[in-house]
């Protein structure tokens, strides 16, 4: 799926321009409430430049179905990638068969399903392993692996590293980024 290519007119790109400089100015910002603003600031401007791109669209009248099948298995990744990490779980949500599935992404050059459940939890692996203190064993529980060996070789075989080397490495960077 492509994503949209809106084209700005002179007073589109102006007003564009002028959000995108109040971010930058609040991004120099370093108070309490810095964060909310900057949340608030780029919702007001997604909202802004999704407008403009709906204006230039042509208007679809429903999306078609393997679009929309594609786009129900995204939600239910990120509601279940915890605990359910086979495309036979999403299927049966989606009442398809995991065959079915695999053919609908293959049919519209999406990567499988099996790879962005994966991508999904090795993201969230990356994210516990930076910002959390959680022992490894933690959080490969919190991911639905019933033991942390084999979390680990998940990990290593989709990210290049193991889980306790990312964590040192993000350690040594935050050190730095102190100093």
């Amino acid at each position: 799926i492509e994503p949209p290519v809106v084209s700005l007119e002179a007073e589109a790109a102006k007003e564009v321009r002028h959000w995108v400089e109040i971010v930058q100015n609040e991004l120099s910002e370093k108070d309490d409430k810095s964060g909310e603003m900057l949340r608030l600031l780029l919702k007001r401007l997604l909202i802004r430049c999704a407008r403009l791109a709906r204006k230039q669209q042509p208007v679809q009248a429903a999306p078609p179905a393997s679009t929309e099948i594609v786009r129900q298995f995204s939600k239910l990744v990120e509601a279940h990638f915890r605990e359910k990490h086979s495309v036979a779980d999403y299927a049966a949500m989606l009442h398809r068969s995991p065959k079915t599935l695999s053919n609908v992404f293959r049919t519209l050059g999406q990567p499988s399903p099996l790879e962005i459940i994966h991508d999904r939890i090795a993201l969230e692996a990356r994210r516990m392993l930076r910002y959390s203190d959680k022992p490894v064993k933690e959080i490969s529980h919190d991911l639905g692996f019933s033991d942390a060996a084999h979390f680990a070789h998940f990990f290593k075989k989709k990210t290049g590293s193991f889980p306790t080397n990312l964590r040192n490495e993000a350690a040594i960077a935050q050190a730095e980024a102190v100093i």
